[in-house]
């Protein structure tokens, strides 16, 4: 072993024991919020621009996509004109972002696609940028005109719904039919209610998702860290996924530790209301983030 003898070494100087030392691991987890390197292959199945506004968030979850389509950070209008799927991502400051899509001439490519049948999806802060308009009495955000791709109204509240949720898409019109009746598992977290202004078909029950031709809209995020949605969109799944790419992580911990001496050493300390340590596996992957 390379180190040896300094675990060892250490163990003795210290009288601590050294339970493993733990190898650099290449790994698929998405990088923190933020318009990371784009590491996967580019150069294979379709063209997904994730639309990088100043205060975008959430970014992470696009990690997946890197696996199954080439995905680009959209910085400049030419970026979205040849892409399959435009994607509007949430926002920490949704009328800024909108003034920053209309100044740098977003809004009219948006336009033009939509009319040719080009896929638009918006999430969270990007679903009520797709509507007409945000209202905010409680002074969470901003007022704004919306870019009226979408017949919504949505207004800012001064409570912030951060929840888990499983949502399900009901039977949704081409493009996008081969969402319909597919389930997954996501997040909330926003300030914002949406209501439509006219009619307008839900595409995710209890107004958390729209849907009108080819402009779709969700509150929910995580939806394309799902196998059986990214094979709809793209025709095969992420791969890893980010349960798989939990489980090497936790196979690899398993292996380079002395899990047995780890446990025994920290369960006087950590026993409440019965539980164990062994019970708080690092096998317990969130499928979403709060």
């Amino acid at each position: 072993m390379l180190l040896h003898p300094a675990p060892a070494e250490l163990e003795r100087m210290t009288g601590v024991p050294v339970l493993g030392v733990l190898p650099y691991l290449e790994h698929a987890l998405p990088d923190e919020d933020g318009a990371a390197l784009i590491t996967g292959p580019g150069d294979d199945g379709p063209t997904v621009a994730v639309i990088r506004y100043p205060t975008a968030s959430n970014l992470d979850e696009f990690k997946a996509v890197e696996s199954v389509a080439r995905l680009r950070w959209a910085w400049k209008k030419q970026d979205i004109e040849d892409a399959d799927l435009v994607i509007l991502p949430g926002s920490k400051f949704v009328a800024g972002d909108l003034a920053w899509l209309q100044a740098n001439g977003f809004v009219e490519v948006l336009r033009t696609r939509i009319k040719r049948g080009g896929r638009v999806l918006g999430i969270c802060g990007g679903l009520q940028m797709l509507g007409e308009g945000l209202e905010d009495p409680a002074n969470v955000d901003g007022r704004a005109a919306g870019l009226c791709l979408l017949p919504l109204r949505t207004q800012f509240e001064s409570d912030k719904i951060t929840r888990v949720t499983t949502a399900r898409f009901m039977s949704l019109p081409d493009p996008w039919s081969a969402l319909s009746g597919l389930a997954f598992r996501g997040y909330e977290i926003r300030h914002g209610r949406s209501a439509p202004a006219a009619p307008l078909a839900e595409a995710i029950a209890g107004g958390l998702g729209y849907v009108r031709g080819s402009v779709l809209g969700s509150y929910v995020h995580g939806m394309l860290e799902f196998p059986d949605i990214a094979r709809a969109l793209f025709g095969k799944k992420a791969s890893p996924t980010l349960d798989e790419t939990f489980e090497s992580l936790a196979d690899a911990i398993d292996a380079a530790l002395d899990m047995r001496s780890l446990e025994g050493s920290l369960a006087p300390h950590v026993v409440r209301g019965g539980d164990r340590l062994g019970e708080l596996s690092p096998r317990t992957s969130p499928m979403s983030r709060p």
